[in-house]
């Protein structure tokens, strides 16, 4: 997918030919369940994501990029430079029309946020803790030499995810999340704004380590979502209507769980200690207590992640900097 402009034998000086902004996904190696790679093969040949954006495995004429880019966004010390021991699993890019990079942005990347909002909505698809860890625009001149940008958005660097299945995207699940971003286009700008902010605390989960971080988010943003009245109190807006959600989507739950959901995000935003965890033996009658109600519909279990404790995965794991890896990340 070379766009590059034919350069003139009489150039005197260089000029900028391609511009691009890429972000890699590094690849799970050893780290993988080998069934479900073989079962679910990951994206490989160019995924159109609309607004420019593509998923794919960068080979052939860009077969060094994604390492050059991996490079570019990870730190070194002093006469010390770790031997990064994974590839790239597929990559997200989009080319840059000159109107957005001939100016004071030249070096600042995703300036549209296509490649972010593509990433965004790829966990509504997927559950997956893809994130910026490896990201820069990529500068080619028509000389041959390539300067890479790396972005030093540090906020978002590194994601999490609780699961430890499958986190890959494969064809189809990219060709859905085309499907997806289609839409979100299309009505984006006429969101109400508590979906924006829904929307908005739901993808700022995926960045937080620790498990009460992450349920104060998910729980707010339900809030944005779903609380619009004031004839009901709170609690009991949120306990009903998650319990309607989750029913919409084929997902079914009781109001004892959302009131218990409920509480333990307030247990922990007030500096408690909360469990989260709901066991095996988690009790569930014919009625459905009121919001917030207590008693036999609480959790019984001694056990749970208590907060402090590092509760959630982090996927990212493998490619750390500051973790052991073992083998090439390559498949």
């Amino acid at each position: 997918m070379t766009n590059a402009a034919d350069v003139g034998d009489g150039e005197e000086f260089p000029r900028i030919v391609r511009v691009r902004d890429v972000l890699v996904v590094p690849a799970p190696g050893h780290r993988a369940n080998e069934q479900d790679w073989l079962d679910n093969p990951p994206v490989e040949d160019a995924v159109d994501l609309g607004n420019g954006v593509f998923l794919e495995r960068l080979r052939g004429d860009d077969g060094e990029l994604p390492d050059q880019v991996m490079d570019a966004s990870s730190a070194s010390g002093w006469n010390y430079r770790p031997t990064r021991q994974f590839g790239q699993l597929y990559s997200f890019w989009r080319e840059i029309p000159r109107t957005e990079w001939d100016g004071s942005q030249m070096h600042t990347w995703d300036t549209t946020q296509a490649i972010g909002e593509a990433l965004a909505l790829s966990r509504f698809v997927l559950e997956n803790a893809h994130s910026f860890e490896f990201a820069g625009r990529v500068l080619d001149s028509s000389d041959g030499h390539r300067q890479i940008a790396c972005s030093l958005g540090y906020d978002g660097r590194i994601a999490y995810r609780v699961r430890k299945d499958r986190f890959w995207l494969t064809n189809a699940e990219a060709e859905q999340l085309h499907q997806l971003l289609d839409q979100y286009r299309g009505v984006k700008e006429a969101l109400p704004d508590r979906v924006r902010r829904a929307l908005w605390y739901a993808d700022r989960s995926c960045y937080c380590r620790y498990i009460q971080e992450a349920v104060g988010n998910i729980v707010t943003g339900l809030e944005s979502l779903l609380n619009t009245g004031e004839d009901e109190p709170i609690a009991a807006q949120f306990v009903k209507r998650s319990q309607a959600l989750g029913a919409e989507v084929g997902v079914e739950t009781s109001r004892s769980y959302w009131s218990w959901v409920y509480e333990v995000r307030s247990q922990a935003v007030h500096g408690a200690e909360a469990r989260l965890v709901v066991p095996a033996g988690w009790d569930e009658t014919a009625g459905d207590p009121h919001a917030m109600s207590r008693g036999s519909h609480r959790p019984r279990t001694s056990f749970g992640w208590r907060f402090g404790r590092r509760s959630r995965m982090k996927l990212s794991e493998p490619f750390s900097t500051t973790r052991s890896r073992s083998g090439n990340g390559s498949r």
